[in-house]
């Protein structure tokens, strides 16, 4: 099945003091969402990556992607008032079933196992005929060693995202089972 990942990265970077949003803060050289994109290609040449960010914030990231060569694939689309529609945003890029992992685009370092594991579980424990979320929340202390797949911060959200009822309800699946939202 096709995976994509949607990489939600609408920080303003208040809270560290940074006159710049996070995302755009240079880590070794490059602004850390390049890693962050760089990690996902890393670890699948073939995923779609689709960049979501507040639309005052684009062309600076086109100017970034061009002063830093970054050349790897991506769409962006613009955030919504809320986290929720910054993903319903992303989501509207999606035009067929698959998996996709929703990402922070500020958690650059997660482990291609981590990644791996999420989508594992989404191919294995998600519905028919829907794309399947994989909200990959990384704490890397926590979950690098976790012993099964919520721990690791795989929460597959499925039957929401069927590509006629994108924004739908939201069914998480849980160790402890299923969850409406």
């Amino acid at each position: 099945m096709k995976r994509y990942a949607i990489i939600v990265a609408g920080g303003k970077g208040t809270r560290m003091g940074n006159d710049i949003p996070k995302q755009f803060i240079e880590i070794a050289g490059k602004p850390i969402l390049a890693h962050t994109i760089e990690n996902f290609y890393r670890f699948d040449p073939n995923i779609d990556l689709i960049i979501v960010l507040p639309q005052n914030q684009q062309e600076y990231w086109k100017r970034l992607c061009s002063i830093h060569r970054i050349t790897i694939p991506h769409l962006v689309v613009k955030g919504g008032e809320t986290r929720f529609h910054s993903v319903l945003n992303g989501l509207s890029l999606i035009p067929d079933e698959g998996i996709v992992a929703i990402h922070d685009g500020v958690r650059p370092l997660t482990a291609h196992r981590v990644i791996e594991n999420c989508f594992h579980v989404a191919e294995e424990k998600g519905g028919h005929n829907c794309a399947k979320l994989v909200l990959i929340n990384v704490n890397l202390q926590d979950i690098l060693d976790a012993p099964d797949a919520d721990a690791k911060g795989a929460v597959i959200v499925d039957a929401a995202i069927c590509a006629e009822k994108a924004g739908a309800d939201f069914v998480a699946l849980g160790s402890n089972g299923l969850h409406q939202y």
